[in-house]
């Protein structure tokens, strides 16, 4: 039986479905045409018909129907697979109707329980005196349906009780635990005590969970609170995961699409207290990191993401993650830097009117890298080479080349070192999203758009694509094996493996990963596309090993070079032989490969 998904495919080809929007034609065994993700004047978009997926050589966006959708809709995979389904006339297996029932009496318990905590709160004067310390006014709390739970083991689960839930049902709502006694008996208690309540709500207005603030011992919170954390909020369940809310966005995301542009803090005071002082495209990652989901649903509204996060050490190693993100999903993206150490609620509350005109001098974050790296100075060596290994892992989430090339260019005048070192020097350093700069480690199988593809990778794709269209070439490309990048190598020895009448009739063995043949298989189609006239693939081919070799022993060559310079001036005379050594050696290679033309 088939999947969704298969039946799917089976249904709906995806050349058809892309020529609704895109005009394609012929080139070789895929049909080419310009990319509708980005503005181009040659086609650099392939489609292949036989393996039922496309991809961008411009962009380097690509994938099946699905990923069409999703990149062309801007909604995440369960949307279009809705689309394609209702397009296909497929009927999804939709989920027991018994959680469809539980979600739903999730949804009304959630309702009341934010009815009761605002009542309370509006019953509680300490709670808002408290609230006024914070310079919150009464319209916010209004709005965004503020309220506190009060002190006491079980007043929302017997309130709720009398509404006439169960109290099952009031533990999957997340807001009750249960505690087993010694005599066995469960017992239920309330999850929310003596906080200050946030409701969370999803994007049509519904309550999904709470954020609980411990309320501060002055204004009637609990005696001791060292056992206390500041925040606790719902957990997840049938109707809240964190990783897909983003705080405040039910009021906010017009805002947002109206300035093309979100303004992105931590807390849900920070969000509360901007939108207050003004800043009505703000939302906050509240309870936990930026994920890939949450900005997919501001990538639909927006083009620009304003981050005011905690620029600790720990608080910087998150924000460069979720920085690296954004740069991913193609936002702009610009750090938001306020005028002392304190958190956006602190500075609307000592500085009414003002957050709002400093969103327009968000710094463009690689100036503010920039900034940052040379705020110590760069007088030494050591200063040098720390805002080197500081930046270059950052310049590495740039995905426009020209972006790159300026930021390079400014690094290398202000530490008054050669642009072509850093150029080097870059090419070998791992994004700061990329296992290898995580672990030390290298990956050699990870690709992402986020990385700037060397010379000597695009000559190692093209040789390989024009391999698959010139079956008897494979034993000419595996001789030139060593020449490929490390993690080309055991693609082409597999290839070189395969028996030619097996290549002609398009027949991989299994162990070949199948995304890297279907990409290489369009690199083909979309190399012979951009052929000239007067050559042959033969010959386009040759000329690419030549370059491929050529091309690999030069870059060896500048990394020695660097490496000599470096024993050099450390005086270390054994390592300087050894490195001469190899130098010679790579220049016979260099000739030999210059006289085989």
């Amino acid at each position: 039986m088939l999947t969704p998904l298969e039946e799917i495919k089976s249904k709906i080809d995806v050349v058809d479905y892309i020529k609704q929007t895109v005009k394609l034609a012929p080139s070789g065994k895929s049909m080419k045409g310009l990319c509708p993700f980005h503005k181009e004047k040659t086609p650099s978009f392939f489609v292949s018909p036989e393996r039922q997926v496309w991809y961008c050589f411009g962009c380097q966006k690509g994938g099946d129907i699905f990923k069409f959708i999703e990149e062309s809709e801007h909604v995440d995979f369960p949307e279009a697979l809705k689309i394609l389904a209702d397009k296909a006339g497929i009927q999804l297996r939709y989920e027991d109707p018994r959680i469809q029932t539980m979600r739903n009496r999730a949804f009304e318990i959630l309702k009341h329980a934010q009815i009761f905590y605002q009542q309370n709160l509006s019953a509680n004067a300490r709670v808002m005196d408290y609230m006024v310390s914070r310079g919150m006014k009464q319209e916010t709390i209004e709005t965004f349906g503020i309220g506190f739970a009060p002190a006491g083991w079980k007043n929302i689960f017997i309130h709720l009780k009398t509404k006439g839930f169960t109290p099952q049902d009031i533990e999957q709502a997340g807001l009750i635990t249960r505690s087993q006694r010694q005599e066995q008996r469960t017992e239920y208690y309330d999850r929310f005590r003596s906080r200050v309540m946030f409701p969370i709500f999803d994007q049509i207005d519904r309550v999904v969970g709470f954020s609980g603030r411990i309320l501060p011992q002055e204004f009637g919170g609990p005696q001791d609170q060292s056992q206390e954390a500041k925040y606790i909020n719902t957990p997840e369940t049938l109707v809240y995961q964190k990783g897909k809310i983003l705080y405040g966005f039910h009021k906010t995301k017009q805002a947002i699409k109206d300035a093309n542009a979100a303004v992105l803090v931590e807390g849900n005071m920070d969000m509360l207290m901007g939108w207050q002082d003004g800043i009505e495209n703000i939302v906050a990652v509240s309870g936990t990191g930026l994920t890939e989901y949450q900005l997919s649903i501001l990538k639909r509204l927006c083009a620009t993401v304003v981050f005011d996060f905690d620029m600790d050490r720990a608080g910087e190693m998150a924000t460069d993650r979720s920085i690296g993100l954004a740069t991913k999903k193609g936002f702009i993206v610009k750090i938001l830097s306020l005028p002392s150490e304190k958190d956006l609620a602190d500075f609307v509350r000592d500085h009414p009117g003002q957050a709002q005109k400093l969103i327009p001098d968000a710094q463009d974050i690689m100036a503010y890298y920039v900034d940052t790296a040379f705020r110590q100075g760069d007088a030494t060596t050591e200063d040098k080479k720390r805002i080197v290994a500081y930046l270059l892992p950052r310049l590495k989430l740039l995905d426009n080349p020209i972006d790159q090339q300026k930021w390079t260019q400014t690094i290398s005048q202000k530490l008054r070192v050669r642009e072509e070192l850093l150029i080097e020097e870059l090419r070998k350093t791992p994004s700061l999203l990329s296992e290898e700069a995580e672990t030390n480690e290298p990956n050699d199988k990870k690709s992402s758009v986020l990385f700037m593809k060397s010379r000597l990778d695009l000559l190692a794709e093209r040789a390989l694509g024009l391999m698959i269209k010139i079956p008897y070439a494979n034993k000419t490309v595996f001789e030139a094996c060593s020449f490929f990048p490390y993690r080309f190598q055991e693609f082409v020895r597999l290839l070189g493996s395969i028996p030619e009448g097996d290549l002609q009739q398009g027949v991989f063995p299994q162990s070949l990963d199948q995304e890297s043949l279907n990409y290489l298989a369009l690199r083909a189609d979309y190399e012979l596309a951009m052929l000239p006239d007067n050559t042959t693939p033969e010959k386009e081919l040759e000329l690419t090993l030549f370059e491929l070799k050529r091309e690999k022993v030069h870059s060896s060559l500048r990394e020695i070079t660097l490496a000599l310079k470096e024993a050099e001036a450390a005086k270390n005379v054994e390592r300087v032989n050894e490195l001469m050594k190899q130098a010679h050696t790579l220049t016979s290679t260099l000739a030999e490969i210059e006289n085989s033309v």
